[in-house]
């Protein structure tokens, strides 16, 4: 029977030819529609780990209203006739190109390094030496949370400077470095210049990350915060038809 820890050594083992990793590396995380690894890199790379990401074929056929986030991303109508060969993949190609844009524009984002297939390698994100634990489970004091929102928010403007909505931002795919907040899982995310409707999305963005790290009871609520905040930080960037605004 061909296992999940016999497919992670066949992947990893052509990033090891390809001169980035030096093992497979230990599992950090399995998921629904990726698994992440810890491996040593190649001493080329000038860094101790890397995290290699393996998504699980065929698992995006399923992803919930996927139809959503693939507007804007296939652009001629022959595309659409095998869009089902090419979806998995897709993902992952979105993921990659959207952590190159973000990084080199000084998003706080896992540094990419290549991919290859259906996995990707990029920085292993720390905290005290340990894998870095989700924003969901970090200890944060009332302050802390109020600093890191400001951050998040402000990463989240960053990222539509660069016409990148997340498209599933929450606590659960942001990391915490016992400092900042780094965002991860960018498969679905959209491109709000060729997306038709990107800000619904962007809104939910918005709202999940308010309505976990705003204060409460002092601040006002959560989701007129939301609101507020999602407004302004879209019409900064796009015009839209107050309607949709709300």
């Amino acid at each position: 029977m061909y296992t999940d820890s016999d497919r992670f050594r066949d992947i990893a083992s052509a990033f090891i030819e390809a001169g980035y990793i030096t093992a497979p590396g230990r599992v950090i995380k399995l998921g629904k529609e990726a698994s992440v690894l810890c491996c040593p890199a190649h001493p080329s790379l000038g860094v101790e780990n890397v995290a290699l990401k393996v998504y699980k074929d065929q698992s995006f056929r399923n992803f919930r209203n996927d139809a959503v986030y693939l507007r804007g991303k296939v652009w001629k109508r022959r595309d659409l006739a095998h869009l089902h060969a090419f979806k998995d993949q897709l993902w992952v190609d979105t993921e990659f190109r959207v952590l190159e844009r973000l990084y080199d524009a000084g998003v706080r984002v896992p540094r990419p390094y290549t991919q290859i297939g259906h996995a990707l390698l990029m920085e292993h994100v720390t905290a005290d030496g340990d894998d870095a634990p989700m924003l969901k489970h970090a200890r944060l004091t009332r302050d802390d949370a109020a600093r890191v929102l400001d951050e998040v928010i402000d990463a989240i403007d960053r990222m539509l400077a660069c016409g990148i909505v997340h498209g599933d931002l929450s606590v659960f795919n942001i990391l915490y470095d016992g400092e900042h907040p780094v965002i991860i899982d960018f498969p679905q995310a959209v491109f709000a210049n060729t997306h038709d409707d990107p800000y619904p999305l962007f809104l939910r963005d918005v709202e999940r990350v308010v309505e976990s790290l705003a204060p409460v009871p002092t601040d006002a609520a959560p989701a007129v915060r939301a609101a507020e905040v999602a407004r302004n930080l879209w019409e900064r960037h796009y015009l839209i038809d107050a309607s949709v605004l709300g």
